[in-house]
């Protein structure tokens, strides 16, 4: 099967007829309202962005068919430093400094031009995907109509009061000079060099402080020490340490005496370095030990190094103690002020640790996991910032009971992951020190401090008297707006908003909302949304915070999480690891229904898929034995000139596959229905394998080449049946192929339809479960003979005399035609002894060598009946010997069926090999068949194709001449004489020649 040029073929289709659009255009009687998690135009897909627009397309492909009228607008996240790196890097920028040399406005403009060309690049990517949007009209979030989104919502969080400024220590990104929120943080494993530093008391001690930034240690304000872990003073070359009682061995000496934490509170040291700063904030404060539950007693010295102005927790604990937020380290993370002998260097410079040699008493490298920056990859600093903030700890419990509003995919997502995150969050940092962003929509008065926040850009067209304005930097930050309360100049502040809050706000923006409120009442709220776990702390939150600040909920329905793609080791994709792979490389090999079929079937909701590449080849023989199928469908019916219509057999196994498909929709029905989405291609494709080619075809292969007219017409008119509603199963779930598939029986199929697409979803008719169950059965049944016979090496085309079965009856028909067998019979056969087998071994190692003979003999004169029912049940069987009972395992003795000569058995199933001589002569005949075959495809015969055939066979075939002649459409004459196209075989020992004319 050549997927790629079907692909080529079906993609040419798509387009030259519009069907994309036109399927697009279907207008259904309910609405259902998808929002696209727009991605970052920074390059090209990976196998994590094609398994989710695949999860995705299937939905709305569903929905589609079902009646619904799908908003299928695909966005994209154009702002934010993901873009603004990427066009550093081109642009050979390494600073902000770079930037305003080169031009705020060339380089937003720049930032925009990369987004737009990498968006088109990567919808080419979808398209080739075979994902269906409206990629003529993506929503961007740079756009005006969605930037107005984005300013209602923080205008409805200042009328909420959420909305403050206020200064706190907050993550740094030292290279891209702005503050970061938590969930923008990376945390890889770094090894860095931790410090014990010696900090001399007042009254002549010393604490032994540790700390792995040693950047901080100009700004240290405290000491802390946990209150209930044990604290020494230990003499160590004729001075007392103070450390923790855990980590006292990493240093030489005596201890002197044992004490907890809290007795330390307040103990006042001399900080050991000539700072102005510091000394300006020593007036209000003194150094001292302070408490804190945050130290950890199996690292460092139990006394830890307080910086409340260079980290989130120190600031916590500084905060009780009334301690200031002492940092002056500049936005790209130099040491400034009157800093004494640090001032002016950066916070990584190594140089620092020379500076602090003289109070260093030990050094080590320690490897901890540390936050980066989420794109630049830059290990990020803590610093005492003011930026502008959203107060979600306020909305906590409210986003907390609307958790039961949402259906999330899987349920534990929500009821755990994302439970655990709203529980644990702070209030939103939104400020961002950057260019390319949505400016924050807030005006301060220059005179008076009056604070104005615009809530659309007609709001700002109003409120400035411009009929135009440029909504992003530089251009905003010119505009300014007349004070409503002094009548002074307000000017917008400088900062735009973080990325999150972009994405954040797509639920409405993305409709324009709030200057097309028409559509907004139409659609909201969201029914569907599709992303991986990472999005639990991304925007899964974002969405359901800004949801409730603008309109008091969570704005989506249903909610389904994916996990990561990795290597088929588990491993992360990497370029460096050599094992990063792309979905084009994998497209160009299989086609994309290949991948899209293995991806949607890949992994449950939540967990990770581990791509393997034997995992896809398995996949594209699977969907080509769906090929073959179909080919012998179409085949078939056109040669018999069939055509769709009513099921009407009453065949048992036409009534079974009518039965089966009917059931296969009912259930993949429920499983779109409940968005449990990676069940639906795997039921589909047990059906057309296993159900369809592996079963159905092989029952009916005799009706089709050699029945009757009646039958030809019923088997290939349920085949029909079957296949349209099947096509339409697979629709969704590989449209290409099911295009395809449905353009190549348009005629067959009765069909007007332009394309697949266009057919709505298949009702459920009727169901037999009783004979599904019989039919499970029958396989089951065969399955086990097919399995003596191939243990026994015998042959399927040599015929089984009899077969009896100790168990539930199948249908013996289908049981004799797919394993050759004669004759069966249900029930236990009378002709079956037991034996006992002993294990001497086992025997060995529960007895003493005495009593083995014992053993044995009581073993003899057991009831091999009596121990195998025991053992069936799983239990050991009792043996009382010399008023002591023994327990006899299934390790001690074997029970083994004593059956007599041709007869073999396995799992209740009995089998007689006997080969009698009407039987060898009918296993002959058909392996003479099977040759006659083999030659006509060798001489390139179509089915159809009459020939005649000249047999020179030792053994009498002569009683199945008639059906030699059916099974390979000829005529046939034993003789000894053989002519045409001859071909020799060796069949059991004995040479048969055969010879074929046309």
């Amino acid at each position: 099967m050549d997927f790629i040029g079907i692909e080529e073929e079906v993609l040419k289709f798509w387009e030259k007829k519009k069907i994309r659009q036109k399927v697009l255009k279907k207008k259904g009687k309910k609405k259902f309202y998808y929002l696209d998690g727009p991605p970052y135009p920074t390059g090209q897909i990976h196998l994590g962005t094609s398994w989710g627009k695949y999860l995705r397309d299937l939905v709305m492909r569903y929905k589609r068919m079902n009646g619904y009228s799908v908003w299928s607008k695909p966005g994209f996240d154009m702002h934010g430093l993901p873009i603004e790196v990427k066009v550093e890097k081109k642009l050979n920028i390494k600073n902000k400094k770079e930037i305003e040399k080169y031009g705020v406005k060339k380089f937003v403009n720049e930032c925009k031009n990369f987004a737009d060309e990498n968006a088109r690049n990567m919808i080419n990517d979808f398209k080739r995907l075979g994902v269906w949007l409206d990629w003529e009209n993506p929503y961007l979030t740079y756009n005006e109509d969605y930037i107005s989104g984005i300013w209602y919502a923080i205008k409805k969080a200042d009328e909420k009061n959420l909305l403050y400024k206020g200064k706190k220590v907050l993550p740094w990104c030292p290279r891209c000079e702005t503050a970061l929120a938590k969930h923008e943080l990376e945390y890889k494993t770094k090894v860095d060099t931790s410090l014990y530093l010696k900090f001399e008391t007042e009254d002549g001690r010393y604490l032994i402080v540790w700390t792995t930034t040693p950047w901080t240690v100009p700004y240290n304000l405290a000491v802390m020490v946990n209150p209930k872990l044990d604290y020494v003073e230990k003499e160590v070359n004729g001075e007392i340490w103070i450390l923790g009682k855990e980590r006292e061995k990493i240093f030489d000496g005596k201890i002197t005496k044992e004490f907890k934490g809290n007795k330390l509170e307040g103990l006042k040291y001399k900080f050991p370095f000539d700072i102005k700063e510091s000394k300006k904030i020593k007036a209000k404060w003194k150094h001292k030990v302070i408490l804190s539950e945050y130290v950890e007693e199996k690292t460092g010295t139990g006394l830890v190094h307080c910086a409340p102005g260079c980290g989130p927790e120190d600031n916590e604990i500084g905060n009780r103690y009334d301690l200031p937020q002492f940092n002056t380290v500049s936005e790209n993370g130099t040491i400034e002020g009157e800093m004494g002998i640090f001032t002016g260097l950066k916070t990584n410079d190594k140089g620092i640790i020379e500076l602090l040699k003289p109070i260093i008493v030990k050094e080590e490298k320690f490897e901890h996991e540390y936050p980066h920056c989420w794109r630049c990859k830059t290990p990020i600093i803590f610093r005492s910032t003011e930026q502008w903030f959203i107060r979600i700890t306020e909305i906590k419990q409210k986003l907390l009971e609307d958790l039961n509003t949402t259906n999330w995919i899987p349920s534990w997502a929500g009821e755990n992951w994302f439970k655990s995150w709203i529980e644990n969050i702070q209030d939103w940092d939104i400020s961002r020190q950057r260019y390319w962003g949505t400016p924050i929509p807030i005006w301060v008065c220059k005179k008076c401090g009056e604070k104005i926040v615009i809530g659309s850009v007609s709001e700002l067209k109003k409120l400035s008297k411009k009929r135009k304005v440029d909504i992003h930097k530089p251009g905003i930050d010119e505009i300014k707006i007349k004070c409503p309360k002094c009548g002074g100049e307000m000017e917008r502040v400088n900062d735009v908003l973080d990325v999150w809050i972009d994405s954040g706000n797509a639920a409405w923006a993305s409709l324009g909302f709030p200057e097309n409120e028409k559509l907004f009442k139409e659609l909201w709220p969201v029914d569907f949304i599709l992303e991986g776990k990472d999005q639990i702390r991304g925007w899964f939150y974002s969405l359901a915070a800004l949801g409730e600040i603008a309109f008091d909920r969570i704005p989506y329905e249903n909610v389904y999480m994916t996990g990561f793609i990795n290597d088929a080791l588990g491993r992360k994709f990497s370029k460096s690891l050599g094992n990063f792979v792309t979905p084009k490389e994998v497209i160009d090999k299989y086609g994309s229904d290949v991948l899209r079929f293995y991806q949607i079937s890949g992994a449950n909701p939540g967990l990770d898929l581990n791509y393997n590449q034997n995992d896809v080849k398995t996949k594209f023989k699977s969907l080509n034995i769906l090929w073959n199928v179909f080919k012998y469908i179409k085949e078939n019916c056109e040669l018999e000139k069939v055509k769709f219509d009513k099921f009407s057999s009453d065949k048992i196994e036409d009534v079974w596959i009518y039965s089966r498909i009917n059931t296969i929709t009912e259930e993949i029905t429920e499983d779109l229905e409940n968005y449990r989405l990676n069940e639906v291609p795997k039921k589909l494709e047990s059906f057309f394998v296993d159900d369809l080619s592996r079963w159905y075809l092989k029952i009916i292969k005799d009706r089709i080449t050699i029945g009757t007219r009646d039958d030809k017409v019923k088997s290939l008119n349920t085949l029909l049946y079957v296949f349209e509603k099947l096509l339409r199963l697979l629709a969704p779930v590989i449209p290409i192929l099911s295009e395809k598939m449905y353009q190549d029986s348009k005629k067959l199929l009765k069909k007007k339809e332009d394309s697949v697409h266009l057919l709505d979803w298949p009702k459920v008719d009727e169901i037999n479960k009783e004979l599904e169950e019989k039919m499970k059965r029958t396989k089951e049944i065969v399955e086990t003979i097919l399995s003596l016979r191939n243990s026994e090496k015998i042959g399927l085309r040599w015929p089984i005399k009899e077969v009896i079965i100790n168990g539930e009856e199948g249908i013996d028909e289908i049981i004799k035609n797919m394993t050759n067998v004669k004759e069966i019979e249900y029930g236990k056969p009378e002709f079956v002894e037991y034996k006992i087998k002993i294990n001497y071994n086992s025997l060995k190692e529960k007895f003493d060598k005495k009593e083995i003979p014992v053993v044995v003999r009581r073993i003899i004169e057991l009831s091999p009946i009596a121990v195998k029912k025991k053992f069936e049940k799983n239990e050991n069987y009792s043996l009382l010997m010399n008023s002591k009972t023994i327990e006899l395992s299934k390790d001690d003795i074997e029970i083994i069926e004593n059956l007599p000569e041709n007869w073999i058995s396995t799992n209740d199933v009995y089998l007689n090999k006997e080969l009698t001589k009407e039987l060898i002569q009918e296993g002959m005949a058909r392996e003479v068949i099977r040759r006659i075959q083999d030659i006509r495809k060798e001489m390139g015969l179509k089915r159809n194709q009459r020939v005649s055939i000249s047999i020179d066979c030792p053994i009498d075939i002569s009683k199945f001449e008639e059906l030699i002649s059916k099974k390979t459409n000829s005529e046939i004459e034993l003789t000894k004489m053989v002519v045409g196209n001859k071909k020799e075989f060796k069949i059991k020992g004995y040479t048969i020649k055969i010879g074929i004319s046309k």
